[in-house]
């Protein structure tokens, strides 16, 4: 039976990889923060109620000797260390340098000490890590591939493409590690400070209330949005390769957050929606003048990665258990 630890397992992607990887007959073991995040409990209760009870470590990340300790008790296969601090789709001004200058330190120490670890206990051990198309925030090209250049504007992105300098250091020394460099990916367990969430949390409240309002951003914005559980397919795909390299996840897609809205209404039967909602320009969409937009076909045709699940079928799918 193979063994694999996942980092951030009570999260959108580490859930649906854990369900994955269970169902291919491994052996899982999760990593957490000792204080879960409200999204990230309401993830554990879930997979609870269904039986789904993975083995639990809680470490603190930024401490080299406890993450080469877990490490070095369960030897396993593969490693997934999807841990880390997000920024969402849509944010704030206020403050936003400090919070990203925390999750800069968080991620990049988090990235070395796994890949550290690994090299100095576990060298047979296949480790991937979470990669972000904002690691392309400020390129000029208007579509993305494996060979374009990583620039960005945002610390976020500054950040992931640190840890990716760190994944090649250590292939270079013959661990087997790579990068996913995941592109928006959604479904019902993202937490509410994504835009996705937001916009279908607020138009099934409209459904059931006609006089609810909500504010969003720029909504002609267009993003290549794809299916969380279609992306964490590909992780597992990228970790049975016979050499490990960096791979693009993406839809190959652009919608705007305008068609999003459109495809909720839809499905609701709503007919009035611009009435209830508020474009505000205080809102702010990340968006830098790149348009992210990711070519997903090196790992469609050398790993035989496919999206399975469309565009109006996941939002669908995340109004479905919103309603519930």
């Amino acid at each position: 039976m193979k063994r694999a630890i996942i980092t951030g397992i009570f999260g959108q992607d580490g859930s649906f990889l854990y369900e994955l990887l269970e169902q291919l007959g491994y052996q899982v073991y999760g990593i957490v923060r000792k204080n879960l995040s409200t999204n990230s409990k309401k993830i554990k209760d879930e997979l609870s109620k269904r039986g789904k009870t993975p083995i639990i470590y809680e470490v603190d990340l930024q401490e080299y000797e406890e993450i080469k300790n877990v490490i070095n008790n369960i030897q396993p296969d593969e490693i997934y260390h999807l841990s880390a601090c997000h920024v969402s789709s849509e944010g704030r001004r206020n403050g936003e340098a400090v919070g990203e200058n925390q999750l800069f330190k968080w991620n990049v120490s988090a990235t070395a000490n796994v890949l550290a670890a690994c090299n100095e206990i576990a060298r047979s051990t296949k480790i991937l890590t979470a990669g972000s198309c904002l690691m392309f925030d400020s390129s000029s090209t208007k579509e993305q591939d494996e060979t374009t250049l990583y620039s960005s504007d945002s610390l976020y992105g500054i950040g992931k493409i640190t840890e990716n300098k760190i994944v090649d250091y250590y292939r270079k020394r013959g661990l087997f590690a790579c990068t996913a460099i995941l592109y928006n990916h959604e479904s019902y367990r993202r937490s509410e400070d994504f835009v996705t969430k937001k916009i279908v949390r607020n138009m099934c409240r409209l459904k059931k209330d006609n006089n609810h309002c909500f504010s969003l951003g720029n909504i002609e914005i267009k993003k290549d949005w794809g299916y969380a559980k279609d992306y964490v397919k590909g992780m597992h795909l990228m970790l049975q390769g016979e050499r490990p390299q960096d791979y693009i996840l993406s839809s190959g897609e652009l919608h705007s957050i305008k068609e999003f809205i459109d495809v909720c209404a839809e499905i609701l039967q709503i007919k009035d929606w611009h009435e209830h909602v508020e474009i505000n320009c205080n809102i702010t969409n990340r968006n830098n003048g790149t348009q992210l937009f990711g070519n997903p076909k090196k790992i469609e045709t050398e790993l035989g990665w496919k999206k399975e699940i469309g565009f109006k079928e996941w939002i669908s799918e995340m109004i479905m258990e919103e309603m519930r």
